[in-house]
């Protein structure tokens, strides 16, 4: 019985090493992929100027073309999560430029964009000693230049 028992609890600390790094696995592709999505989204929004404001020489964002951009590009990337469309990923912009000012730290006045992206499921991890639901990674494009 003695035998038993000490298999017993080998097995069940050996399944739950290989269940813990299989959700771990999953859940690190998951943060990266995010932090990709989070990248080209705000790439996608900083390309947004605002042409006519540019022309009379204020630095501006088109915010409208960017929502819908950036809105567009996370609806299509679904497809490149493990997990798919169990996710609800919400997404945020803020515009540092001359419409909405700038920040104490920007002293330079470059004009900036910056996307959080946060993806939210049921749990990443089957243990039920974890509890991990969601995701937010963040990214920030600034436009160089004269």
């Amino acid at each position: 019985m003695k035998v038993f028992i000490v298999f017993s609890a080998i097995f069940m600390m050996g399944l739950t090493c290989i269940v813990y790094q299989g959700d771990m696995n999953v859940y690190m592709h998951e943060q990266e992929t995010l932090k990709m999505i989070a990248e080209e989204a705000a790439c996608r929004a900083a390309l947004e100027l605002d042409e006519n404001a540019y022309g009379m020489g204020e630095k501006r964002f088109d915010t409208d073309a960017a929502e819908s951009s950036v809105a567009a590009y996370i609806d299509d990337s679904y497809k490149l999560l493990v997990r798919g469309s169990k996710y609800l990923i919400n997404f945020a912009i803020s515009y540092e430029d001359d419409e909405h000012g700038y920040s104490f730290e920007n002293d330079e006045k470059l004009p900036t964009v910056m996307v959080s992206v946060k993806a939210e499921t049921d749990d990443f991890f089957r243990l039920p000693f974890l509890h991990r639901n969601s995701i937010t990674r963040k990214s920030k494009y600034e436009i160089k230049g004269r």
